[in-house]
This record gives C-alpha cells, sequence and structure tokens, in this order.
C-alpha cells in the first residue's frame, strides 16, 4: 500500500511539475499601470498563453476527455478577461487572469494525459477544484477592497453636494447607502464575501443615482461624464473629480500612516503642477498631471483600507 501511494505521489509530482513553474512567480509585485516595461511584458504574455493555448487544444481535443475539455474553455475564458483587463488599462487584473488562463490550460493537460489512471486524475481534480476555490476568494477580496473606498468617496461627494443645499429625501439616501457600506465591511470581516458584493453593488447604485438627483435639481451637470465639448470643459471635470478624491483622502486617511500620507502629499504636488500647466496654456499637460494626481489620491485611500485591516 504504501508503495503505491508513493508511486501515485511520484507521478503527480512530475505532472505539476510545469504547473509550478508556470506559477513560481504568482507572488510577485502586480505591473504597474504606469509602466511601458509592464505593459510591453503583459503584451507579450498575452501572445504566449494565445499560443499555449492553441496547443493545449490540440492535446485536449485528441483525448476526448470531458473534464479536460472543461479546464480547457475556463482557460480560454480567461484570457478573455485577461484581454478585457489589458484594453481598460487594468494590467494587475489583465495579469491575474493570465496566471489563471495558464494554469487551467496546464490542470487540462494534466487531465487529459492522466486519463487512464484514475487515482491520479481524481486527485489532480480534486486539488484544482480546492485551488479554484481560493483564487476565486482571493479575486472577490480584491474587489471588495477596490470598491469599498470608491463607494466611500461617492458618499462623500453626496455629502458635501448637501452641505450647501440640503434635500431631504437625498440625506436619507445617503444615509442608507452608508449602510450598505458598512454592512459590507462586517460581511468582508466574516468572510461572506458574496453579500458583501451585494451589498457594494447596492450602495454604489444608489448613491451614484443620488448624486445625479442632486445635480439634477441644482441644475448641474453630471459630474463624472466622459464626453466633452472642449478641453476646458475636461479641465472643469478633471479639476471637481480631483477636488472630490482630495477631500475624501484627507478625511479618510489617519495621519499616523506614513504611506498613505506621503501618496496625499504626491498627490497634491501633482495637482500643483497641473494648475501651473493650465496658466502656462497647457492643457494637455495640465490634464494628465491631474488623472496622476487623482490616481495618486485614490491609491492613498486604498492604502490607508488595506492597513486599517491589517492593524484589525
Amino acid at each position: 500500500m504504501n508503495f503505491k501511494k508513493n508511486a501515485i505521489f511520484l507521478a503527480l509530482s512530475l505532472t505539476l511539475v510545469p504547473l509550478c513553474a508556470a506559477l513560481a512567480n504568482e507572488n510577485e509585485p502586480v505591473a504597474s499601470k504606469s509602466s511601458d516595461n509592464d505593459k510591453s511584458e503583459l503584451e507579450y504574455d498575452l501572445r504566449t498563453n494565445s499560443a499555449f493555448l492553441q496547443s493545449a487544444r490540440a492535446v485536449v481535443e485528441s483525448s476526448g476527455d470531458p473534464d479536460a475539455m472543461s479546464y480547457l474553455k475556463l482557460a480560454e475564458s480567461a484570457l478573455q478577461e485577461g484581454i478585457k483587463h489589458y484594453n481598460d488599462g487594468e494590467y494587475s487584473l489583465a495579469s491575474e487572469q493570465i496566471k489563471e488562463s495558464t494554469r487551467m490550460a496546464i490542470q487540462a493537460i494534466i487531465t487529459s494525459k492522466n486519463q487512464q489512471d484514475l487515482t491520479i486524475r481524481d486527485y489532480a481534480i480534486q486539488k484544482e477544484m480546492a485551488l479554484k476555490e481560493k483564487y476565486e476568494v482571493a479575486q472577490k477580496v480584491e474587489r471588495i477592497k477596490k470598491d469599498i473606498p470608491e463607494v466611500a468617496i461617492f458618499i462623500a461627494t453626496a455629502e458635501r453636494l448637501l452641505s450647501t443645499d440640503e434635500n431631504t429625501e437625498a440625506r436619507h439616501k445617503v444615509y442608507e447607502s452608508k449602510e450598505l457600506l458598512e454592512s459590507a465591511k462586517d460581511f468582508l470581516s466574516r468572510e461572506r464575501y458574496d453579500d458583501s458584493i451585494d451589498n457594494l453593488d447596492r450602495a454604489y447604485k444608489l448613491i451614484t443615482d443620488t448624486i445625479k438627483e442632486i445635480k439634477r435639481l441644482k441644475g448641474e451637470a453630471i459630474t463624472y461624464k466622459k464626453t466633452f465639448k472642449n478641453e476646458k470643459e475636461e479641465l472643469d471635470y478633471e479639476v471637481k473629480k480631483n477636488n472630490s478624491y482630495l477631500f475624501f483622502a484627507t478625511q479618510s486617511v489617519s495621519e499616523d500612516d506614513r504611506d498613505a500620507e506621503g501618496m496625499i502629499r504626491d498627490g497634491e504636488a501633482l495637482k500643483d503642477e497641473a494648475m501651473a500647466a493650465v496658466k502656462n496654456g497647457e492643457n494637455r499637460k495640465a490634464l494628465e498631471k491631474l488623472r496622476a494626481s487623482t490616481s495618486m489620491l485614490m491609491q492613498a485611500v486604498r492604502t490607508s483600507f488595506k492597513n486599517k485591516q491589517e492593524r484589525e
């Protein structure tokens, strides 16, 4: 019996060597959105992964194994998600999806190659199911930690708008959004990730609809639009957006959080550069600096939230 177990372990280890190699860098720092080098690496990874999937499909189709084909379809779906994130400039998420695609493709090959040895095959499938569940949880947590500060920023924006023009109905909706946000945080702490995501989605829709209604009643244009008549209108939009992020960042980041405080200072410095560019008539440069400033402020909020979670 021990001999059989050792033989199975050895065989499985040999089949998983490529998988370990492919995932060896999984915990390395994610690609920076602003890095041309990282963008080029992602483009290379996308091409390599696409070619690898073609080879994997040839192996899997020749085996005729339905389980292996299911893994291959998951690999192809992950690649499509990676391409979508890449096109949206979300390079960190794109990188994760490429890794997931590679892992699914390797698992498809393992499953098809070991279809005659049911002991190894079943063990490999069980291990993959456990890994997939862990990966899905990590994806949910990443999404929640990204969405929480974004919803909070919209809430802060709504409160700022109401501070000069009170509206009872809108105030009630802001309060409801706050309750949904707090409950989402509570669900996160209790590892009820689906409930947390559901409440965040509800809070996001409620608070963004509320902001639109406040602006409509005040006769103002909706702040978060994406089409502009001219550069001045685009600059006004970016300034308002930056002001909202700066307001929330300064309110939510504690003074003892040096990392987040440093990001706020960097964001403010970028905004100063943007305003100087406006005075010099360099509107394109100003827009780039403002967007970089807003991105830095958003990162400060996320970093602060992450640090608070780690301290708790």
